[in-house]
């Protein structure tokens, strides 16, 4: 249990023993072991020491049953002074602390070289949940003309720290372990930099972790209730001054030691996502007499047996910390409104039917017409979906124009070699030469064939086309699986050689495969997805190496990589009942979390969706940059799944918020966004300086990552709506795996 407990200084008896004694003490910090002196709080098995004065460590949190220091802090006053236009770095130490009610108090004043004075006050608490919070203020009491604008900054790290690079990190959607798969330039990129700081709006949630692998110990530093605004021009590479920007940035440094941090207001760098040629993007507050800055953080400590355990304790710790709001939205209406807008939108051009690459938003005109079989053009998914609807709701121009697409993708896309030729263009007619096959292409399209080819055979009329279309590619698997059970990232158009031989992409094999053995019964396909099962257990699942999941960035970590691996994952758990993938796939599913939104913050936008909804539903798409879309939306199915072969309340919840809040952007009926039909939503977008910047298109994936989960519900289950669904879960899943009627979905 928490509690609140307190020991009086022993330093007041080491000062009266001899005054050289103390000076040796003021010169040489104590042990820290001698933090004991000082007030305290305990939380769960630890707790925080505060000492004031020139002796001990100002700050400490150490282990209640053994007295030993984790962490600590001997600068706790930090300041960063505009001075002109260089930063200058000042600090102190508190000069009182004492127990005030079921607080822990500490006080002290900070004097720039300029001659401006600040008074810090912080306030720590036993948090909820665990850790313990605080209330900061700084208070400008003294003001120089030499200083025109400051940040305060708190920093903790181990007790005895060692090299940054020997810790594993989480920033959610920015730093994941040591960033070894990310792109030059993305933030921490360089664990070299001495600075490693970002904007707060940067994660889907505003903390940092640092694992510790050879101890096990875990210490995150949050942002706790955040009210990220600015008034100035954030897309500015300037260094501003005002007193309305209230966001912090949070981070790491390797100076003096390797510590957590956080910075108000916030500063970006040594890399930052505003001005790429510079290190910094820095903001402050004025220095004014009399103005206050107010502030939260949180410190959180523990120990876990590995990364993967750290990144979801802390994940799940700040989750509950932030506790999203989620509001219900009706899922059958947003199901209507993107089928309606898919088949709106379909057409023929240069002799072949498809959906455009893209529409324009708001007016809803064609700007692109080009097909690709899946990823962000989803073809062949977008068909079947029509094909589904068109008989289940009596829309016979649905199941028209379902078919036609699917008959063009079956009679025209595969190459001599098996290997589906997966981008079409129209003007001039013909497949684009320059785009190898991806492999995630690839699986996306064919997993929606295999989808419609099991649907016409349920109705008793099997499409011979369609089936071998799919098979031809099934047996390209087999014969290209390489000796590990990998597959590589791409392949040329002749589906002859690699065009980019990393594997880890591999896993985005499975469910095609698993489904097209239980299609066929050729047993041939079962062994090639579990030999790369495998493979993506040892070399995705081990390593927690999630990566290059979206053929538009480069092999980078991304959000879709552990997205599509949780697919894979619960694949080989239908079809083998094996316990260890269904650990494969709550471990994908963690990971793949820590991309979606699960916090707010107002933007400025002269479009209705997100001056309406800010970032709510969005998800960040991958390292490198801040763009981010509601393409997660298409994980609800593997989400509601997983909770349901888990019974983790947590994966309902976040279920709820895929099914809710990404659904928000989309116009449908009763929430108009004025776009010019209802089921249009934008593409891309960047919301994380505050402001919108979009890319102004809908394309058909939008609509596929609502339609598809919600269909994939219905079938399995009989509803869409997953609260009736916990509400009542009378309807249990098929016997056997869900791939027996509803195989899984795709992008």
């Amino acid at each position: 249990m928490d509690t609140i407990t307190t020991r009086r200084k022993r330093l007041r008896r080491l000062t009266a023993v001899a005054g050289g004694a103390a000076i040796a003490l003021a010169a040489a910090p104590l042990p820290l072991a001698a933090a004991a002196d000082g007030d305290l709080l305990r939380s769960g098995g630890y707790e925080l020491v505060l000492n004031s004065g020139a002796t001990g460590q100002p700050v400490v949190v150490r282990d209640a049953t053994t007295q030993a220091a984790v962490l600590a802090e001997s600068l706790p006053l930090q300041l960063i002074i505009k001075s002109g236009t260089n930063p200058v770095d000042v600090s102190g130490r508190y000069t009182t602390v004492g127990l005030q009610g079921d607080e822990l108090v500490g006080t002290g004043d900070v004097r720039t070289p300029g001659g401006s004075v600040f008074r810090f006050r912080d306030s720590y608490r036993v948090a909820q949940g665990g850790g313990f919070s605080a209330s900061r203020t700084v208070t400008v009491v003294t003001a120089s003309a030499a200083d025109q604008g400051f940040n305060s900054r708190f920093t903790i790290g181990a007790a005895n720290p060692r090299p940054l690079q020997d810790y594993q990190f989480l920033a959610p959607g920015v730093w994941y372990d040591r960033n070894r798969n990310v792109p030059a330039g993305a933030l921490a990129s360089n664990l070299n930099d001495n600075f490693l700081y970002f904007r707060e709006m940067r994660m889907p949630l505003p903390f940092v972790m640092m694992h510790d692998p050879g101890s096990g110990l875990d210490v995150s530093l949050a942002h706790q209730n955040p009210r990220a605004a600015s008034p100035v021009d954030e897309g500015s590479a300037a260094w501003l001054v005002n007193s309305g920007i209230t966001y912090a940035a949070l981070g790491a440094q390797r100076v003096p030691a390797t510590k957590l941090a956080i910075v108000y207001p916030g500063m970006e760098g040594e890399k930052n996502y505003v001005n790429r040629g510079a290190a910094w993007v820095r903001r402050s507050n004025p220095v004014t007499a009399g103005y206050t800055q107010n502030y939260e953080f949180r410190i959180r400590t523990g120990r876990t047996a590995d990364f993967a355990a750290a990144a979801r304790d802390a994940w799940r710790y700040h989750w509950n910390m932030q506790n999203p709001q989620i509001t219900k939205v009706p899922v059958e209406q947003i199901y209507r409104s993107s089928m309606d807008v898919l088949a709106s939108y379909t057409s023929t051009w240069g002799g072949a039917p498809g959906l455009p690459f893209s529409v324009n938003l708001p007016q809803g005109t064609v700007k692109e017409v080009s097909y690709q079989m899946g990823f962000v053009g989803q073809q062949i998914p977008a068909a079947y979906l029509m094909l589904r609807d068109g008989y289940l709701n009596t829309r016979p121009d649905n199941v028209t124009k379902g078919r036609q697409i699917l008959d063009f993708w079956a009679n025209n896309s595969s190459a001599a070699s098996g290997l589906p030729r997966t981008w079409y263009d129209v003007n001039p007619p013909g497949w684009r030469s320059f785009y190898p096959t991806y492999l995630r292409i690839a699986t996306d399209g064919m997993e929606g064939m295999l989808k419609a080819s099991r649907l016409m055979r349920d109705r008793g009329t099997s499409v011979p086309a369609w089936e071998n279309y799919a098979r031809r590619f099934g047996d390209w698997l087999v014969t290209h699986q390489n000796p590990d059970g990998s597959y590589y990232r791409s392949y040329n158009l002749a589906g002859t050689a690699p065009d980019n031989q990393a594997k880890y992409n591999t896993h985005n094999a499975v469910p095609f495969l698993m489904e097209l053995a239980a299609y066929t019964g050729d047993t041939r396909y079962r062994a090639a997805a579990l030999r790369a099962g495998e493979f993506a257990w040892q070399n995705v699942h081990l390593p927690s190496a999630y990566v290059g999941g979206t053929p538009d960035n480069n092999n980078v970590t991304d959000k879709e990589a552990p997205s599509l691996a949780l697919r894979a994952f619960l694949s080989l758990y239908d079809h083998t009942r094996d316990a260890r993938w269904l650990q494969a796939a709550q471990r994908a599913g963690d990971f793949a979390e820590t991309w979606a939104y699960a916090w707010n913050y107002p933007v400025a936008s002269s479009r209705a969706a997100y001056a309406k909804y800010g970032v709510r539903g969005q998800s960040l798409i991958a390292t490198g940059h801040p763009a981010m879309d509601t393409w997660h939306s298409a994980s609800l199915y593997d989400f509601y799944r997983l909770y349901r072969a888990t019974n983790d309340p947590h994966y309902l919840q976040y279920a709820r918020l895929l099914a809710n809040e990404a659904k928000l952007t989309t116009q449908y009926p009763g929430n108009s966004l004025g776009y010019a039909r209802d089921g249009l939503l934008e593409e891309a977008i960047g919301l994380s300086d505050l402001r919108y910047g979009g890319v102004s298109l809908w394309l058909p994936w939008n609509s596929v990552a609502h339609a598809e989960p919600l269909a994939l519900l219905k079938d399995t289950y009989g509803n869409m709506d997953i609260d009736a669904l916990s509400a009542s879960p009378s309807r249990a899943e098929h016997s056997g795996a869900d791939w027996q009627n509803h195989p899984q979905q795709t992008r």
